[in-house]
């Protein structure tokens, strides 16, 4: 389980390097179990059944590995026994079917669903009682009624069914409702029930997932009655209701716990200073050092299932793939680069079709051919734009997610260190002078974002980049630098034949020494066991918390960034709110 989560950690698909990689590794071991089981999950992956062959016994023939699976390892829990149990239903339902007639995949899902649930909630236990209970107010036969929890949530759901399910139907002598009746009956059926009633008690429901949902509409047929806050049923010191009571006891009063430090004080640890640095680092380090310290320093890493790839990022790197597999087959050694045109459509589309399977597999998932032809539809655009862009401007590309590792000296309070710094770069060019560029590829809704670190000369990856290309090619200018995004097809840059903004150069070399300055800052304090809560610094700074709008916190960051720039300092946020760090941050949640 680890290799393959890991393997679609780093490519969130099948069938690519890691996926393969991982398959070998498990081969190399001694666990025939595991491997079997691995080579029977890269089957049933690689291999999916397509819509039109969802005949029972190819399903059937798929259930049984899964069955035996479970039965093997189920051992008395109870989870996994009740899951045998519902694949058990469902391999018998199949078996009740023609076994070679096709299912709908809308027939097929509910067959799994009246096989299997999701179980009574752990929270719900078994009491004898002298009282009814129904789920339904068409079963009420009498008596006083406590109806709890009455929603508009609640309304008649309109049941759908395929034309051959209305045609078998009628030839039993069946007749399908409309929508309207169906519910008309539901609705009479109701009203029935509970007009047979003596008394209604209703419990309204307050607020939910910080909303007060309505009440539901059949009340509005049974009068206004009584409406009732709840302290007004306690009468001397006992609360009442449906000829019931209990003694009302006040909790005893707490203190309000203290929030979180900002600021962690430990002893001395210059064990902790980074043996090798990234952007990605460098990034986290100087926005918050106490997540650094706890995802880089001591290794404390969200779980492999809960880091998997998914939405923006994944797509980001399916689109830097597909840049990268179009610069490698252009490529011209005579020439150095790619050609000074662009791919066709055509050729972007296929190169997408042939990644997303093992880069964004999801996207392949049924009911997502939707997602999949906007992603489709702005990467082929935006990718022709980026090649087309960067032709026009006269920029031959040169190599994509190129590897560099280059010694970084650091002025600590103990005295120089060096280490690596490391990184890629995900697009280098030349210009027809000879001058160096280099291009960062983001898949990001806002416009402004990086348009804005460039105009500041606050895009410290932007800075990395140029000082790598200057230790490379010591002697030559300055590298240029800039930003393509991918989802909107727009560069950010200096070149007015890139981008039409009219903007100044960006000053890589000043951003690079604010960057170093805020880094040695930061380990010195580390070194000396002063590790900060950055976010929540942030937080208290702004007069924010995690729970502010996205513009309260865009506004706040804007003028705290720029006191920041006043002062000669660089301030970086990565918001630990959207982490599987925040709580350890203290950044959302309750740590006493």
């Amino acid at each position: 389980r680890r290799e393959l989560l890991r393997a679609l950690g780093a490519e969130p698909g099948v069938g690519g390097p890691a996926w393969r990689s991982a398959l070998a590794r498990i081969a190399e071991g001694d666990n025939e179990r595991a491997l079997e089981a691995a080579r029977v999950i890269d089957r049933l992956v690689s291999d999916p059944l397509p819509a039109d062959a969802l005949r029972p016994r190819a399903i059937a023939q798929r259930l049984d590995w899964l069955a035996e699976r479970l039965r093997a390892v189920g051992r008395g829990d109870g989870d996994l026994l009740a899951s045998l149990t519902q694949v058990q239903v469902l391999q018998r339902v199949l078996g009740m079917l023609a076994p070679e007639a096709p299912l709908t995949r809308r027939t097929l899902q509910q067959v799994i669903d009246s096989c299997g649930s999701s179980g009574p909630s752990p929270r719900a236990v078994r009491e004898v009682s002298d009282r009814q209970v129904t789920t339904s107010p068409a079963q009420v036969r009498g008596g006083a009624v406590l109806w709890w929890g009455p929603s508009s949530d609640d309304a008649p759901r309109t049941q759908r069914w395929d034309p051959a399910e209305v045609d078998a139907l009628a030839a039993g002598g069946g007749r399908v409702l409309s929508p309207a009746q169906h519910a008309a009956l539901q609705v009479d059926a109701a009203l029935r029930g509970l007009r047979r009633a003596e008394e209604i008690v209703v419990v309204l429901p307050g607020r939910r997932l910080e909303e007060v949902p309505g009440p539901s509409g059949l009340l509005a047929h049974l009068g206004a009655g009584d409406r009732l806050r709840p302290e007004e049923l306690i009468e001397d010191g006992r609360w009442t209701l449906a000829r019931r009571s209990l003694e009302v006891v006040a909790p005893a009063q707490e203190e309000e716990p203290a929030a979180p430090p900002t600021e962690h004080r430990i002893a001395p640890a210059p064990h902790l200073l980074p043996r090798k640095l990234s952007f990605t680092q460098v990034s986290s380090l100087l926005a918050c050092p106490h997540h650094w310290a706890l995802e880089y320093a001591l290794d404390v890493r969200p779980a492999d299932v809960a880091a998997l790839p998914t939405g923006a990022r994944m797509i980001g790197t399916l689109v830097h793939a597909v840049v990268e597999t179009l610069v490698e087959k252009r490529y011209d050694p005579g020439l150095g680069g790619t050609p000074l045109d662009a791919p066709s459509a055509e050729e972007i589309g296929e190169v997408l079709d042939r990644l997303v399977p093992q880069l964004a597999s999801e996207l392949d998932l049924p009911g997502r051919a939707a997602a999949r032809e906007d992603v489709r539809d702005r990467a082929v655009r935006s990718v022709g734009a980026l090649f087309s862009g960067a032709a026009e401007a006269g920029l031959r590309i040169t190599g994509t997610e190129t590897r560099f590792e280059l010694p970084l000296t650091l002025m600590l309070a103990d005295g120089e260190r060096t280490v690596p710094f490391v990184g890629s770069r995900d697009v280098d060019a030349i210009a027809a002078d000879g001058r160096r560029a280099v291009l960062d590829l983001k898949w990001s809704r806002s416009r402004s974002r990086y348009g804005d670190l460039f105009d500041t000369s606050e895009a410290i990856q932007l800075a990395s980049y140029a000082w790598a290309l200057a230790q490379e090619h010591p002697g030559e200018q300055p590298a240029d630098v800039g930003y393509f995004l991918l989802r909107s097809g727009e560069f950010v840059s200096a070149d007015p034949a890139l981008d039409p903004h009219d903007r100044a150069s960006m000053d890589t070399g000043e951003a690079w020494r604010r960057m170093l300055a805020a880094v040695t800052a930061r380990l010195d304090e580390v070194a000396d066991g002063r590790i900060r809560c950055g976010c929540r610094e942030l937080q208290e700074r702004t007069g924010l918390d995690a729970s502010a709008s996205w513009s309260a916190r865009s506004s706040a960051l804007t003028r705290a960034r720029a006191a920041e720039r006043e002062a000669g300092g660089l301030l970086v946020e990565e918001h630990c709110g959207t982490s599987e760090h925040a709580q350890l941050c203290g950044t959302t949640g309750a740590i006493r």
